[in-house]
């Protein structure tokens, strides 16, 4: 799908991109291929930076023909339906909102830094580039809980919900996404993405709880029950074990790989292109006099490794140094040298780079 100025949404293992006004139907697209909204970019869910680490992740979306709630679930949302008023509009920042979202995220979730609710969602591009909606729920006109979400065509994609501590009794943050889904089923949608899962992180399996779910497995790019994962549907997992045995690999014959860490800007693409993975070993060799920097990475697709060469690397890289980097700008040049089966394939090319 091409689109003007849009790039293609192409199942990717790793792609950020920045998007501007979207278009309901592209929406749908975008979430169907394994992407999800954050902040003005639409990025690819397999690898996210939680925190202090990367994870790895599985998008996540629920089938909502055919889709019933349990009857726990039923009488949750029976019981505060009695109890509490809730209403869904278009997004709209306010005090009191923002009062909530501190609170929230401050005591519950315990963030160190709670950004502003409105930069956090849309890093200071207008509400209007999508039809970004929230779900609020109130106790005798007091907003004790919302949600915020995305809207496709036929897809609603949840962003953001925070609830009055006081009231964690009432289950709000799951009642809010049981609303979301009963919002989807009342207005004929086809389906419910809630986010991403990153692996054993307890805070997020709450996503599971209404049954139904679904996984996007990118080697075959379909969905699957939730009930059919299997390990090697951790793509991170396994890029970090390949390039750690290669990084030993590379030591027994005195060459030092540095890791290093994508957090740039990132296109998907058909062609293998350095920034579709977001890990790297980065080689730095000296030939004839001058240092070459070489990008090793590990497709758990293709279960290959990649090699690509680069320049301009950010100087904040210390070449000298084995300890891991974590941050680096965008390379702006690159070039993709080839695949290999086998770690040893790759270091006889290194080598004969080197003779």
């Amino acid at each position: 799908m091409t689109t003007g100025l849009y790039p293609e949404f192409i199942p990717t293992f790793y792609a950020r991109f920045p998007m501007g006004p979207i278009a309901d139907w592209m929406m749908d697209e975008a979430l169907a291929n394994g992407y999800f909204r954050n902040g003005s970019e639409f990025c690819s869910i397999y690898a996210r930076y939680l925190g202090n680490r990367w994870a790895s992740c599985l998008p996540l979306r629920l089938a909502i023909h055919g889709f019933q709630f349990k009857k726990r679930h039923r009488k949750l949302l029976k019981n505060n339906s009695e109890r509490f008023r809730f209403e869904v509009k278009p997004f709209e920042h306010n005090e009191e909102k923002e009062a909530l979202w501190q609170r929230y995220k401050t005591n519950v979730h315990q963030w160190g830094n709670v950004s502003q609710l409105e930069f956090h969602l849309l890093r200071g591009k207008p509400a209007t580039n999508y039809r970004m909606h929230d779900l609020c729920v109130f106790d005798q006109g007091k907003l004790v809980a919302f949600s915020i979400f995305d809207l496709g065509k036929k897809s609603l994609a949840s962003l953001e919900a925070a609830y009055d501590p006081d009231y964690a009794n009432y289950s709000l943050g799951f009642y809010t996404m049981l609303l979301e889904i009963q919002f989807c089923m009342d207005n004929g949608f086809d389906h419910y993405y809630p986010g991403f899962l990153p692996k054993d992180v307890p805070m997020f399996n709450y996503k599971l709880r209404p049954g139904g779910m679904a996984f996007y497995r990118l080697r075959t790019k379909e969905w699957h029950p939730i009930e059919e994962l299997e390990e090697t549907d951790w793509m991170m997992d396994e890029m970090m074990g390949q390039l750690g045995l290669l990084k030993q690999v590379l030591s027994t014959q005195g060459i030092n790989g540095i890791e290093g860490y994508t957090l740039g800007t990132s296109f998907a693409s058909q062609q293998p292109r350095l920034g579709s993975f977001n890990i790297h070993l980065i080689v730095p060799l000296s030939l004839s006099g001058q240092v070459r920097l070489f990008f090793i990475t590990w497709d758990a697709v293709t279960s290959q490794f990649l090699l690509f060469e680069g320049t301009n690397l950010s100087p904040a890289l210390a070449l000298d140094t084995p300890k891991p980097v974590h941050h680096y700008l965008s390379v702006q040049q690159q070039s993709f040298l080839g695949q290999f089966l086998r770690a040893g394939d790759l270091l006889t090319l290194i080598r004969r780079l080197l003779a």
